[in-house]
């Protein structure tokens, strides 16, 4: 119990360090997320040797007819690359809308039926999602959302913190530190928890010792800080390795905890990072079929490097593999009007992202 304790005291010393440089805390989430837009907006990606081996796959195992949806930063790359067409691309020929559209029913979306709705529409056979998305995501989850910012999001990393996690008898209880803020709001035990103002410090990862040669990882815990007031709160959701780990909700988060490698220096520790979906994220289209590899007969995966490049913390740095889908679209996928559309739904939200 003692070293409960001390374990105890040691991870909220290490929250609220964190805590302190939270740009929502600080009060500048707003102006980090116009400065990470406009970096997003005014670069493109890299074509290195990765995008590369892409291209001639699609090149040699795609149709010539074949049209590809992604985000639009990947558009010329495709194009010329791939030599196939794509939906949208750096040039936005067809109108800001078809950056709302792709955000919100391809991206963002916890629904399939609205990616293949969108895919339809668009005329698109394929779908590509690269590791950049990930850091992405904040950009494009506000162009994607309503007048409300449904959408908008994050997706952080933290590492694991080897100094403060603890061993017991049977049991190591992980610290993965790193800090963000809650997106939304989150009511515990009757406390209000708001969103921007609290914010998570910390995961505790339980490891249950079996036998000698493996261990059972139990339901994780996010430590969240508010008015200097800790909360170790229950998530209802982990991923390890692509199997997907369902807990009672009770008054716990629904958010998603996915443990990923972490590369430091020359050092892999194959457990020592974990990315955190909110309630938000971790239902996405995104964080479905590229982060916890899902299968589905609609969308099947017909191009994926992770064996060469898997989804990991690598130097402080999310790099991962390239994934294509081919969309299996139904007889019963009508074309929608809307996801065709060159212009913003509202013209209040061309505004709100700009």
């Amino acid at each position: 119990m003692r070293q409960r304790h001390h374990l105890i005291r040691i991870v909220t010393v290490v929250a609220l360090l964190c805590l302190l440089l939270l740009p929502a805390i600080q009060g500048s989430l707003i102006s980090y997320y116009k400065n990470t837009s406009l970096t997003t907006a005014n670069s493109g990606p890299i074509y290195t040797q990765q995008w590369q081996y892409a291209m001639q796959w699609v090149r040699d195992n795609t149709p010539t007819d074949a049209v590809f949806a992604h985000w639009w930063d990947y558009g010329y790359w495709v194009q010329t690359g791939g030599e196939r067409a794509t939906v949208s691309d750096g040039g936005n020929s067809g109108g800001a809308g078809i950056n709302f559209n792709s955000a919100r029913y391809l991206l963002t979306t916890p629904n399939d039926t609205d990616a293949l709705t969108y895919m339809k529409s668009r005329g698109a056979t394929h779908a590509l999602i690269v590791s950049e998305d990930i850091g992405k995501y904040p950009a494009f989850s506000t162009i994607g959302s309503d007048l409300s910012n449904d959408r908008y999001s994050w997706i952080p990393a933290f590492r694991l913190d080897s100094r403060n996690s603890q061993e017991l008898r049977n049991q190591t209880i992980r610290v993965y530190a790193g800090s963000t803020a809650l997106d939304e709001d989150f009511i515990f035990n009757d406390i209000l928890l708001p969103r921007g103002a609290a914010g998570i410090g910390a995961f505790l990862v339980p490891f249950t010792t079996v036998d000698d040669s493996q261990a059972v990882i139990g339901q994780p815990q996010a430590v969240v800080i508010y008015n200097s007031q800790r909360y170790d709160i229950p998530l209802t959701c982990l991923v390890v390795q692509g199997k997907k780990t369902e807990f009672p909700i009770n008054d716990g988060m629904d958010a998603c905890l996915t443990i990923i490698p972490n590369v430091e220096g020359n050092k892999l520790d194959p457990i020592g990072a974990v990315l955190y979906l909110s309630h938000k994220t971790r239902n996405s289209f995104l964080a479905r079929h590229y982060i916890y590899g899902e299968e589905s007969p609609n969308f099947k995966v017909v191009y994926n490097d992770a064996e060469n490049i898997p989804l990991m913390l690598y130097n402080g740095r999310i790099v991962g593999p390239h994934k294509i889908w081919e969309a299996n679209i139904p007889p019963t996928i009508l074309v929608n009007e809307s996801m065709k559309s060159s212009v913003f739904p509202d013209d209040r939200l061309y505004y709100v992202v700009n």
